[in-house]
């Protein structure tokens, strides 16, 4: 049980993928795709801080990011940051963001292979990836993730980017 990141990692090239969810009682997600809107209470939120203290790194899709504006570490317990990742296809982010401005965690913006090159700024690297259906191939992400050395992976957030993994059964 505790090296199953690790085993996917090795077999397959690819990180072990946890999807953490915050639901409604009547099944949603949140207001709409462009509010925020807090679902869960401080022992949830304790629980979240410690399932990221127990992972290499921690993903969100665009939308999330901007508009939760999300520092993405860990708080109120102890434990290390995860990596930060980004999918932002078109690598249209403000870098105004916390994840580019505090420094606090190693950032990863997962961007489109067709539109960009691998680069590195001082506050985030840049990683493209292939392209299906003019999206990131979510097999293409655990791949480009794998090669970095990431073995635990946790996605948090938005709705359609969990979505999107569950949908490929990943």
């Amino acid at each position: 049980e505790m090296n199953k990141g690790f085993i996917k990692w090795v077999t397959t090239g690819r990180p072990w993928v946890i999807g953490k969810v915050a639901q409604s009682i009547d099944g949603y997600m949140g207001l709409n795709c462009s509010s925020q809107i807090w679902l869960t209470g401080k022992e949830t939120k304790r629980d979240t801080h410690q399932l990221r203290a127990s992972v290499d790194a921690i993903m969100v899709g665009r939308q999330t990011a901007l508009i939760d504006n999300p520092k993405l570490t860990v708080r109120n317990v102890k434990g290390e940051n995860p990596i930060r990742v980004i999918v932002d296809t078109n690598r249209k982010l403000p870098l105004t963001l916390n994840v580019f401005r505090d420094g606090a965690a190693e950032t990863i913006i997962l961007c489109s292979q067709n539109n960009f090159l691998q680069s590195r700024t001082s506050f985030c690297k840049y990683l493209p990836v292939k392209e299906e259906n003019n999206k990131l191939s979510t097999d293409h992400i655990l791949l480009a993730l794998g090669q970095e050395g990431i073995t635990n992976l946790l996605i948090e957030g938005g709705a359609e980017l969990l979505n999107s993994f569950i949908s490929d059964n990943l």
